[in-house]
């Protein structure tokens, strides 16, 4: 008996891109980008459109992993710094359930709390 069955071929959240240096390069010049267009949008009191912006970077980078461990610091690096500054955002625009996932998704949840009782 022969039958037929439906297969997802998307990648899980725990597969990782695995990236060469000059094509990591290229993605974390563009991601720092992103960040900057974060950085002045949350300068500016536009804290919702920071916070898709630093999302951004996370969607760029967050299913990559570098080649080389120096490669790989400055990714997480840059990740590290967008989660947080995303969660900032949310934060004041009071959405805490989008602050503590933003933190989460680079294990700083910590922060949310420093913030809330700065």
């Amino acid at each position: 008996m022969l039958f037929a069955q439906q297969v997802d071929l998307k990648p899980t959240a725990d597969v990782k891109r695995v990236v060469n240096s000059d094509e990591l390069a290229e993605m974390l010049k563009l991601g720092e980008q992103m960040k900057s267009a974060g950085n002045e949008s949350f300068n500016a009191g536009d804290f919702r459109m920071a916070a898709v912006r630093y999302g951004q970077v996370a969607s760029l980078l967050g299913s990559c992993r570098a080649l080389t461990a120096t490669d790989q610091g400055g990714l997480e690096a840059l990740l590290r710094v967008s989660s947080r500054n995303a969660s900032l955002a949310y934060l004041k625009t009071w959405e805490w359930g989008r602050a503590a996932r933003a933190c989460n998704e680079v294990g700083g949840w910590w922060v949310v709390v420093v913030v809330m009782l700065g």
